[in-house]
């Protein structure tokens, strides 16, 4: 049997993950799953992916996906959707291109298709039943199952803190609005009123520590799920 996992989840203060109630993850042959890192710009998507690809994880970043130059804005609704669907589409070619190998797979992304929902500029809230469609038919149709983890950072100040340090490194972010606080507060009011897979809150810890939390709980709660960070001699994780 293959196993294929693609997972997406949030962490809790103390490095738990947050399961919505009911949720179950079941493991079978053939099955690819996916793991999207969701939350606020700063939260630590990027960081947390960069560390899960150095301890052996396959990882899709932001731009896994080119999209073309087109008259209409990047967030336009019409943009925003061809997005989502090639997003969708990427996965099912995934799955073709690894259909050969026999060990098991583990894709961690970073974002999910539902970001597009809050950053389409104009009616982004008619993605959300589509999408919501679409991951269903890629799980019942396809074996693809995909799970959301929120990042949150409790502390707004930390947060803030987190991005102008960044944004000193990276000042092109500018473009997209993260110097604004304001526009941190809205995006965090859309991260906060959706419910998510699973729950990580990113606070003190270092992301290395809290990296190796999730993988610890995910090998306690998911069979079958390996644990590269035990496995790798390569890049130990000093916690």
């Amino acid at each position: 049997l293959r196993f294929w996992f693609v997972i997406a989840f949030s962490l809790g203060e103390k490095g738990e993950i947050l399961a919505c109630p009911g949720l179950r993850v079941i493991i079978l042959g053939d099955k690819m799953i996916v793991i999207c890192l969701e939350g606020c710009h700063g939260c630590g998507k990027t960081e947390m992916c960069r560390r899960f690809e150095k301890a052996g994880y396959d990882c899709l970043d932001e731009a896994f996906m080119d999209m073309p130059a087109l008259d209409l804005h990047p967030q336009s609704l019409v943009m925003e959707s061809i997005w989502v669907s090639r997003w969708m589409e990427r996965l099912l070619t995934k799955k073709a291109e690894l259909g050969e190998k026999e060990k098991s797979t583990i894709f961690f992304a970073d974002r999910s298709p539902y970001s597009a929902v809050f950053y389409s500029k104009t009616n982004g809230h008619v993605l959300d039943p589509l999408i919501k469609a679409q991951l269903q038919a890629l799980r019942e149709e396809a074996g693809i199952f995909v799970y959301t983890v929120y990042l949150r950072v409790a502390s707004d100040n930390l947060l803030w803190e987190r991005i102008q340090t960044r944004l000193v490194k990276e000042p092109q972010r500018k473009l997209y609005n993260e110097h604004s606080r304001q526009w941190m507060q809205t995006t965090l009011q859309f991260y906060e009123s959706r419910t998510w897979d699973f729950v990580f809150e990113n606070n003190r810890s270092s992301l290395d520590d809290l990296s190796l939390s999730l993988s610890n709980h995910l090998t306690d709660r998911v069979s079958d799920f390996v644990n590269r960070f035990e496995l790798s001699s390569q890049h130990p994780i000093v916690v």
